[in-house]
């Protein structure tokens, strides 16, 4: 074998391999041999991005643009990063441009890793704003052009006013030597002039920063304020502007109403010059009386202030103070309560099978979601019987007279049936002057459930001396507006005694009071 041959082959055979090597480091074929991750994006516009280009994540190259391809109008480019370099979901998509020559590549930012990472085969959806390099030279050529026709304007302007420009020139040359003769004159003046300046200098070297911090924050609060109120300052432009306008018009018609008035002034003056010099007379000796009178008043508040007379010791005794401000405390939270208590005001009337009927004035106070306070006027068109003994007999007394209901109630949630919709009440104290219990199940806003145990020492039937308490139980449903509708059945426990019932009433809020009382007309 020839050495020379043996040599030759080695060379090109070491040649061959790096001439590979270079090619697979230098294009896009190295990526066949690294484990990589897909993704995809879709963009309005990419600028001549080739498959094949690069991709940068925050600058770095990690991939290559595998695919591109027409969506709906926008292009879907479909490319690759190296496994290990994590996207975030908050990752952004560009086309970025190597150099002047204007080769595109796929810029990706890889966001926060506080949004969770981006699974591969996912679609980023932000899109950045991208370079393009022939744009950039259109914008430059279009600047060239308006510079050049600026240039041309000017020239014409120069030509056309030279004999001006000449006279400027020769004034701007006179005033420099004024100038400078001023300069010469006022030396020492100028001088001093400058000490100052640099003392200014120096005090805002020291005062301009926080200054300018100062300045930056108002900025700041200005903005916030003006977003937060754009419409507001629209409509306040708008209400100046329609000021103004209407200053427009009148404003002659004012100054002319001014003049009209100065002249009736002036007359006035002339024909009370007399009236008006008494006046003043009688404003001096009035001045006079006031100051006699602030003299003895101050006198007065002296004695006070010094614990003189009934007065100066009230007013110097501190414990009226100390009591005066309990009671205007108590006063204070007594207010707070009753203006956020909710008031009802109310009356119905209820009818029974034997005839009996009943007619109720209710006042509900609320203060809160969570209790109210009941109290109801009864009349009741049943006699109140009880028995008493004259001369060791037994008499029934008949009484017609007012029956009160008392009672406080507390509120909860329904945890069974209904949670968060409905409502239990239990209540307690006295029904129709007797003690009394109750529980209520609002069901809703209109409809509620009732039951009443009342009267547990009966004697209203004196005839009937083993009656139980009074058990009952009934509905009422808020019809429209302030009616209602209430039905049930009482006596429950009492089959002689036991029957329906059925009624109907009225109640309304503070507010309906507030707007009723309003609308009604006094003479």
């Amino acid at each position: 074998m020839n050495s020379k041959s043996f040599k030759l082959g080695v060379f090109v055979l070491i040649s061959a391999i790096a001439f590979a090597f270079m090619a697979v480091s230098f294009s896009g074929i190295r990526y066949f041999f690294e484990k990589e991750n897909t993704y995809e994006a879709v963009l309005d516009n990419v600028h001549g991005l080739s498959v094949g280009a690069q991709v940068r994540v925050n600058g770095v190259k990690a991939g290559r643009v595998k695919d591109i391809k027409f969506q709906n109008g926008k292009v879907l480019v479909v490319f690759t990063i190296k496994q290990g370099i994590p996207l975030y979901k908050d990752a952004e998509v560009s086309i970025g441009t190597l150099g002047l020559m204007g080769d595109k590549y796929v810029d990706v930012e890889e966001g926060h890793s506080i949004y969770g990472e981006l699974p591969p085969n996912s679609m980023i959806e932000n899109i950045g704003a991208s370079s393009d390099t022939g744009t950039l030279i259109k914008n430059l050529n279009d600047t060239a052009k308006n510079f050049s026709v600026v240039a041309s304007n000017l020239a014409d302007i120069i030509s056309q006013n030279r004999d001006q420009i000449e006279g400027i020139i020769q004034n701007l040359d006179a005033l420099t030597k004024n100038l400078n003769n001023v300069v010469v004159q006022n030396q020492q003046a100028l001088k001093g002039t400058i000490s100052n300046l640099d003392m200014l200098t120096y005090q805002l070297n020291l005062t301009l920063p926080q200054t300018i911090v100062d300045i930056d924050r108002t900025a700041k609060n200005l903005e916030q304020i003006t977003g937060q109120n754009k419409e507001d300052i629209r409509q306040l432009v708008l209400n100046l502007k329609a000021l103004s306008e209407n200053l427009k018009d009148q404003t002659p018609i004012l100054m002319a109403n001014l003049n009209t008035l100065s002249e009736n002034l002036n007359t006035l003056v002339v024909s009370n010059q007399n009236g008006i010099h008494e006046s003043i007379q009688n404003f001096s000796t009035l001045s006079k009386s006031l100051k006699q009178s602030s003299d003895e008043l101050n006198q007065v508040l002296a004695k006070i202030n010094n614990g003189q007379g009934t007065l100066g010791r009230l007013v110097n005794d501190k414990s009226l103070y100390v009591n005066a401000n309990n009671a205007l405390s108590s006063f204070s939270g007594l207010g707070r309560v009753v203006k956020n208590s909710n008031l009802y005001v109310g009356g119905r009337f209820e009818l029974f099978p034997s005839g009996q009927s009943k007619g109720i004035l209710s006042l509900k106070l609320q203060p809160n979601n969570k209790s109210y306070y009941l109290f109801e006027i009864v009349g009741n068109s049943m006699a109140h019987m009880t028995t008493q003994y004259v001369n060791y007999q037994p008499q029934t007394i008949y009484e017609y007279k007012p029956q009160y209901t008392l009672e406080y109630a507390s509120i909860f949630n329904d945890p069974f049936f209904r949670p968060g919709k409905s409502q239990f009440v239990i209540r307690g104290g006295l029904k129709e002057s007797t003690g009394a219990v109750g529980l209520d199940y609002v069901y809703n806003n209109r409809l509620t459930f009732t039951s009443d145990l009342w009267n547990f020492n009966r004697h209203v039937y004196p005839t009937m001396p083993n009656l139980e308490p009074d058990l009952q139980i009934g509905a009422t449903y808020q019809v429209f507006g302030p009616l209602f509708i209430r039905g049930g059945v009482t006596d429950i426990l009492n089959s002689q005694l036991r029957g329906g019932f059925i009624g109907a009433g009225l109640v309304f809020t503070d507010n309906d009071l507030k707007y009723l009382l309003g609308a009604i007309k006094l003479p």
